[in-house]
């Protein structure tokens, strides 16, 4: 056994021997720590330094790109002033001479789309842009027999037979020209001598869409030659007189802008949808009734008073804005067509008659739309009650009052309307076709009736009123006389 003096010793010795393991312990611990910092430190220096390098990069090829962009801005500006400087002198000079001629290095920058030919499947450019060059002359085109669609609005051109070279074209826009003549050209086509020979290249016309807008045309020939032809716009020129339309598959023709009397000569077209014969003066409407598949109609700035003449027609849009109608009742020569939604008659003097748009949708029920306003659910059931005819509120009204006061002849008797329905104070149309006149109004309320009866009514509303109110007194008087 040791004695307490060694073992106090002992003791101390292993304090001394625990510190200075803790003690190596620690200093391993620190060098390690330190060797780890180092490395840190070494990586993020690199880090740091990759990530200067690539700033730099990056600056360097933003600054070269900003370079190459402000250069490029310079090019582009320069050309374009260039251009324009070209198309300037073009101008100036197509004013000297009246017009230039049509050159290669025109149609090459115009040519776009290219595509396959319908006949011969070879590969070629089928739109041409030549638009807005002061051009006069245009038959360097017939050196392009594939062309499809050929755009040479904006010029001063004077004669487009050239085209009759392209056997191909499908559509033309040669609007805001000098052309007098429409279409007057005939394109080859084949017969059953030469078909074998000049089939693919002698079609005929095939011709879908023209416009010949603002140009100085005042007749217009036959166009059966073109017998495709679906759309037609020959607005704002100087054509006193409706001809030459014999195409049984036009479905859209403008004649707006133009010198017309009268509607005629659209007997051919009997496919056609959409007519505008806006800004005439043409003053009645007539010539429709062969123009069975007619949909949209518009005649706005004309001299028309009358719509007689639209009883055969199923029109979706009517314009006739800014005419002659005083009439409302002029809308019953279309109250027939079950399919109408929009009609406008903005700038007529029939607009500023009482109850204006009530009585008209009375008449056009399937109205969604009159003056390019909405129809609402609101007004036309305020347009039934106006009549006071079958599905107003007449018999409702009348109902509230007999479960109020008993029903029974007494009853009965006792009832006046005081709210009469609207009287016209328009006269009946003649409207053909019709076995009886119209003088009933809507509902099967006869006019002529409440014409009649329309005074003594109004004496006895009255009367009912300063007796119902006496009445009253009376009997406040009484309850009083009771109660006391």
């Amino acid at each position: 056994m040791f004695s307490e003096e060694e073992e106090v010793e002992m003791q101390a010795s292993a304090l001394k021997i625990q510190a200075i393991s803790r003690g190596r312990k620690q200093r391993r611990g620190n060098r390690r720590q330190e060797k780890a910092t180092v490395k840190v430190t070494k990586k993020n220096e690199e880090e740091l330094a990759a990530a200067k390098l690539q700033a730099c990069q990056r600056g360097l090829l933003s600054r070269r790109r900003v370079t190459e962009l402000k250069e490029q801005k310079k090019s582009a500006n320069k050309l374009q002033a260039i251009q324009r400087g070209r198309a300037d002198r073009r101008k100036v000079e197509a004013k000297k001479t009246g017009g230039l001629v049509l050159q290669v290095q025109d149609i090459k920058a115009g040519l776009t789309q290219l595509a396959r030919n319908p006949f011969t499947l070879s590969h070629s450019y089928v739109t041409l842009k030549i638009g807005g060059l002061g051009l006069k002359n245009i038959e360097e085109v017939v050196k392009y027999g594939n062309l499809q669609n050929v755009d040479c609005h904006d010029n001063v051109i004077c004669d487009i037979s050239c085209l009759a070279a392209l056997p191909s074209l499908l559509t033309l826009d040669a609007s805001s020209n000098k052309l007098t003549e429409c279409l007057s050209y005939v394109v080859p086509k084949c017969t059953s001598t030469n078909r074998w020979a000049e089939g693919t290249r002698s079609v005929g016309s095939l011709l879908t869409s023209v416009d010949l807008s603002n140009n100085l045309i005042e007749s217009v020939c036959d166009l059966a030659p073109h017998q495709y032809l679906a759309s037609l716009n020959l607005s704002n020129n100087r054509l006193g007189r409706i001809q030459g339309l014999n195409l049984p598959l036009l479905t859209y023709l403008n004649l707006s802008g133009n010198n017309l009397k009268k509607i005629e000569g659209l007997g051919g077209c009997v496919s056609l949808v959409e007519l505008d014969l806006t800004n005439n003066s043409i003053s009645n409407i007539s010539n429709l009734g062969g123009v069975t598949k007619l949909s949209r109609l518009y005649l706005r700035n004309n001299s028309i008073s009358s719509l007689a003449g639209l009883q055969d027609c199923q029109l979706r849009e009517l314009d006739v804005s800014n005419n002659a109608i005083t009439v409302i009742r002029q809308v019953e020569h279309v109250q027939n067509m079950s399919v109408l939604a929009k009609l406008c008659l903005v700038g007529n003097e029939c607009c500023g008659k009482e109850f204006y748009r009530l009585r008209v949708i009375s008449r056009v029920r399937g109205l969604s739309e009159l003056d390019d306003e909405v129809v609402s659910a609101k007004e036309k059931i305020k347009s039934i009650n106006l009549y006071g005819g079958e599905g107003s509120d007449l018999e409702n009204r009348v109902a509230v009052f007999r479960s109020l006061f008993g029903g029974g002849e007494e009853a009965e008797a006792e009832w006046e309307n005081t709210l009469p329905p609207f009287v016209e104070d328009e006269a009946e149309l003649e409207l053909e076709g019709d076995g009886e006149g119209e003088g009933e109004g809507e509902g099967g309320w006869e006019e002529k009736k409440w014409e009649g009866a329309m005074e003594e009514t109004g004496r006895k509303s009255a009367e009912l009123f300063v007796g119902g109110v006496m009445s009253d007194a009376m009997k406040s008087i009484e309850r009083g006389a009771t109660l006391e």
